[in-house]
C-alpha cells in the first residue's frame, strides 16, 4: 500500500482517531461540523427566501434573520410559512444595525482561504460567520458578538448601543433545540404581557368609574335644594331677578316666555299706577298719595328688572311721562 505507515485498512479502529475534533470522535465531529455550517448559513441567508442577506435586514424574537422586504411582502400577502407564525407584524421584528466587514469589500483579498463574512462585530471585530455567537439587541437593533456583551458588559455598552436590558438580548442563528426552547419562552412572555394589559385596562375602567361616581356625588352635594326640601313650613327662597330667565335673555339677546310674562305683569302694574296719577290733581291728597306710591313701585321694579328699567330709563319721571311711556310713546311733554 505504501505511505500509510503500515496500517491495515481493514482494522478500522486505527482510523477513528482521524475524526477527532477537540476530543470528539467520528459522528460527534460530523455533528459539530453540521452545526457550524448551519450557523454560517443562518447568518448569511434570509430565513424565508434563502437568498443572500442584503440590507435592510430584520431579526425576530427567535433570532432568525430576514431580508426585510421579503418579510414585509409575506406579511402583506399573508403567505408566510407556518414556521414563522410567531411574527404577527412589524412590532415583532427589529431592523438590524449591521457593521460591514472591510475585508469583505477588498478586491485584492486572497481567494485561497474561506470567504470573509459580510458583517462583523463593531466592538470585538469578530466576523459574523457562524463560528462566533452573535446577538441582536431587540430594543435598538444593534448586532454584535456575544463576547462583547460579556466582556464589555451591558452597562459599558449602554452609551453607544443602548438603551437595552438583558431581556432585549437575543442570540442569532439558533439551533433546532434552541428554537423549541425560545418558542416556549416567547409564548409564556406574550401570555404574561396579555394578562398584564388586560389587568391594566380593568384598573383603568375601575378608576374611571370611581372618578365619575365621585364627581356625581360632589355635584349633587353642591347643587341647591329643591322646593319643599327645606324646613317644614318654611317658604322656599325665590331666585333673584338678575338670574334665571333674565340672565338667559341678556345672553341670548331676546326674551324667554317667562320673561315676557313678567314684563307684561310689570307693564300692567305700571299702567295702573300711571292712570291713577293722571286722574289726579283733582282727587286731592289721596290722589297725591297714590301717585307717590306708583312712583315708588316704578323705582322698585326698575331696580329688580332690567327689562322694566329699559321701559322707564329716564331719571325725570313725571306723572305725564309715566302715562305716556306706559302707552308706548316715550317722549317728554316739555
Amino acid at each position: 500500500m505504501g505511505g500509510d505507515g503500515g496500517v491495515i485498512a481493514a482494522k478500522r479502529e486505527y482510523m477513528q482517531s482521524c475524526g477527532d475534533v477537540f476530543g470528539m470522535k467520528g459522528g460527534m465531529a460530523k455533528t459539530a461540523l453540521n452545526r457550524t455550517e448551519t450557523a454560517e448559513l443562518r447568518t448569511k441567508v434570509c430565513a424565508i427566501s434563502n437568498e443572500v442577506l442584503r440590507e435592510p435586514v430584520a431579526a425576530c424574537e427567535l433570532g432568525y434573520l430576514y431580508n426585510k422586504d421579503v418579510l414585509i411582502s409575506g406579511l402583506l400577502n399573508r403567505d408566510l410559512n407556518p414556521a414563522f407564525n410567531h411574527i404577527r407584524g412589524l412590532k415583532d421584528i427589529v431592523e438590524c444595525k449591521l457593521t460591514p466587514n472591510p475585508s469583505f469589500e477588498k478586491e485584492d483579498r486572497a481567494f485561497d482561504g474561506p470567504e470573509p463574512a459580510r458583517f462583523m462585530c463593531p466592538v470585538t471585530l469578530q466576523e459574523m460567520n457562524g463560528s462566533h455567537a452573535f446577538v441582536v439587541l431587540m430594543s435598538t437593533g444593534w448586532v454584535m458578538s456575544e463576547k462583547a456583551t460579556k466582556e464589555v458588559g451591558i452597562a459599558g455598552l449602554q452609551e453607544e448601543y443602548g438603551p437595552f436590558t438583558e431581556d432585549d438580548i437575543v442570540g442569532l442563528a439558533p439551533t433546532d433545540e434552541e428554537r423549541e426552547t425560545r418558542t416556549r419562552q416567547l409564548i409564556t412572555k406574550r401570555e404574561k404581557a396579555r394578562l398584564a394589559k388586560k389587568s391594566s385596562k380593568k384598573s383603568a375602567r375601575r378608576e374611571k368609574t370611581a372618578a365619575s361616581a365621585k364627581a356625581g356625588a360632589t355635584k349633587s352635594s353642591s347643587s341647591p335644594p329643591s322646593a319643599g326640601a327645606g324646613v317644614i313650613g318654611e317658604q322656599p327662597s325665590k331666585p333673584s331677578a338678575s338670574t334665571g330667565d333674565e340672565a338667559q335673555e341678556d345672553a341670548a339677546g331676546g326674551e324667554s316666555k317667562k320673561g315676557k310674562k313678567r314684563r307684561r305683569a310689570l307693564e300692567k302694574e305700571a299702567a295702573s299706577a300711571a292712570a291713577v296719577a293722571a286722574n289726579g290733581a283733582s282727587a286731592g291728597p289721596n290722589s297725591a298719595r297714590l301717585a307717590g306710591a306708583a312712583a315708588e313701585a316704578v323705582k322698585k321694579n326698575k331696580e329688580a328688572s332690567k327689562v322694566y328699567a329699559s321701559l322707564f330709563g329716564k331719571k325725570d319721571v313725571s306723572n305725564e311721562h309715566l302715562f305716556i311711556a306706559t302707552a308706548g310713546h316715550r317722549y317728554n311733554l316739555g
